[in-house]
């Protein structure tokens, strides 16, 4: 591996420079009184520059095509806002990536309705950071395709209605909405959120979701939750409450009752047949 290189000032004031990396370089503009140490940690995984202020942010976005941009603000304001739709109007492939100290969820949703890709509360640890920043840059690398449904498990996923003659996967506009269904299957994820950040209304987003995936959203939630399950009773120590309630089942009845109609067996049988003791599970093998 080669040495890294100690960050250099380049052409921009304020901007520091890594060593070489396969991504284009991000842009980081700093719009706080009390900045972070984040973009000086960045900058040991990818190649960064900084402006402070926004006077050079469209020459520095034009001569750098940047692999993403980081807004990082106290409180971006209406300033802050108006700020990030204008540069997505602009340049509306680079990923925009929203920093800030503000809780308030009105301004989360300015933002997202405002063009940002992803809205991120300081403060954050950089490899969480940094785990945001690679899902986008999927995105923009693949032009936001995504599979038909969750990640093979060994039973059936294929969502009614795909296959031949099915979904054009091509470019996915629902990327996003993937996106935050993978982090958060456990959690209460609301329509709101999802048509946020894929900046379509509600029913818009139920219209493309079912073109491009064959299924509604809820249904391809609850698939995609069951998957999860599967692999948490294929640990012979997880109890099926533990994993109706990892999955975000809160209701064991329900979970049973869906678990049994999607597999033909309930969940406890399934485990029975398909579990293998902790110690068994080759090292590296779990799901990040």
């Amino acid at each position: 591996m080669a040495a890294k290189e100690t960050p250099q000032r380049s052409g921009f004031s304020g901007a520091t420079r890594a060593a070489p990396f396969r991504e284009p370089p991000f842009l980081w503009v700093e719009l706080t009184l009390d900045p972070s140490l984040l973009f000086h940690d960045l900058c040991d995984l990818y190649p960064g520059h900084r402006i402070s202020g926004h006077e050079d942010l469209r020459l520095a976005i034009e001569k750098l095509s940047p692999s993403f941009i980081c807004f990082e603000h106290d409180h971006p304001g209406g300033d802050g806002i108006r700020l990030l739709a204008e540069t997505s109007a602009r340049y509306p492939h680079a990923p925009l990536v929203m920093l800030t100290n503000d809780h308030a969820k009105e301004t989360m949703v300015l933002a997202y309705r405002s063009g940002a890709s992803s809205y991120v509360v300081k403060p954050i640890a950089l490899h969480e950071l940094v785990r945001e920043i690679r899902m986008l840059l999927a995105l923009g690398r693949d032009h936001a395709q995504f599979p038909a449904g969750p990640p093979a498990t060994g039973l059936p996923s294929q969502p009614e209605g795909a296959g031949a003659g099915g979904p054009d996967h091509t470019v996915s506009r629902t990327a996003a909405a993937l996106v935050r269904l993978e982090r958060g299957f456990a959690e209460d994820l609301r329509l709101e959120d999802l048509t946020m950040a894929c900046h379509m209304s509600a029913s818009h987003f139920s219209r493309t979701f079912k073109k491009e995936h064959g299924t509604s959203f809820r249904l391809y939630l609850l698939r995609y939750r069951l998957e999860r399950a599967c692999e948490f009773l294929a640990s012979a120590e997880t109890s099926v409450k533990q994993a109706a309630l990892a999955a975000g089942f809160n209701d064991c009845s329900y979970f049973d009752r869906v678990f049994r109609r999607r597999y033909g067996m309930t969940p406890r049988d399934y485990q029975a047949t398909h579990s293998t003791p902790r110690s068994e599970h080759a090292p590296g093998s779990a799901r990040s």
